[in-house]
């Protein structure tokens, strides 16, 4: 068993030495890959973090016609409570913002009367929803459509950013994980023409079906480690220069979480072995290569 593991490993980086430059591109094409792919989603998982801290200090302002009843403030409260998305929901009354008004600006306010009408302050807690909180808070009964204040920039800004970083990772993603799959189908190929002969011989003197392809699949297996291998080294540095340069130039922030390089490492390595030995399997997928007439 040993022995037999030992011949397929061996033939497996035999083949790699073979083609030792296409083996280096489809490398380094899945690291790249793996690196843009890792960052982008390492990226959106840090704006959704984000996002969730944010709605809890993200707050609606919404306020009621000047002639509004205690019960129907009360009826529009009760109801904006129960709309998805909205968290804690507090009743400001008219008197009270006008006398913080007063107590912040005496001098603008002497003589005037109180302008304000009472109002509802409303915390979302999914900002994603925020349209359509604005809208059903619009509905409610006393409420004055034009009168629902909200920070709309932020939810639309971040909104677009992470369906940016999405399509990133699909397009630049998926465009290098085609090349690198190429480099690898053909690498292998590449290697099985290239030991027709000694595959033919194998078969000759019984080798098992497994034996004869298993070094393919090693050697598209190791090339996706050592992608997934080198995709995490990348992002581990390019983590660590952005997250010095920010403690260096902008103290005055919070300190950035630690790279997980284990999580992070695993996934890539997982995703590029997966990736490698689908590859190899594609390539030796016709029967036909590995009999002896075809080769």
């Amino acid at each position: 068993m040993l022995d037999r593991l030992e011949f397929v490993m061996g033939e497996a980086i035999q083949g790699m030495r073979r083609h030792l430059l296409m083996s280096f591109a489809a490398i380094t094409t899945v690291a790249v890959a793996l690196y843009l792919i890792g960052g982008l989603g390492y990226l959106y998982l840090s704006l959704q973090k984000y996002a969730q801290e944010l709605s809890g200090r993200y707050e609606i302002q919404a306020y009621f016609q000047q002639d509004a009843k205690m019960d129907k403030i009360h009826q529009a409260a009760e109801a904006a409570r129960a709309i998805p998305g909205v968290g804690m929901v507090v009743h400001i009354p008219k008197e009270q913002a006008w006398k913080k008004t007063r107590r912040e600006n005496p001098e603008l306010t002497e003589g005037l009367e109180n302008p304000y009408p009472d109002a509802l302050k409303i915390n979302v807690t999914k900002l994603e929803k925020t349209p359509e909180i604005v809208g059903a808070i619009q509905s409610l009964p006393g409420i004055q459509a034009d009168a629902v204040m909200y920070h709309d920039p932020t939810q639309r800004f971040l909104n677009d950013l992470m369906k940016l970083v999405q399509w990133l990772g699909l397009i630049l993603g998926g465009l290098l994980f085609a090349t690198a799959g190429v480099l690898i189908y053909n690498a292998i190929r590449l290697t099985i023409d290239a030991r027709r002969r000694e595959i033919r011989i194998m078969q000759l003197v019984g080798a098992s079906h497994w034996t004869v392809r298993m070094p393919f699949l090693i050697e598209g297996a190791t090339q996706g480690i050592l992608g997934g291998i080198v995709g995490t080294i990348l992002l581990w540095a390019t983590y660590s220069t952005i997250s010095n340069y920010v403690q260096a130039n902008l103290s005055s922030m919070h300190k950035m979480q630690p790279f997980g390089v284990l999580p992070v490492g695993f996934t890539l390595v997982i995703l590029g072995v997966s990736y490698g030995l689908i590859c190899s399997i594609l390539a030796i997928r016709n029967p036909a290569r590995l009999r002896g007439g075809a080769i």
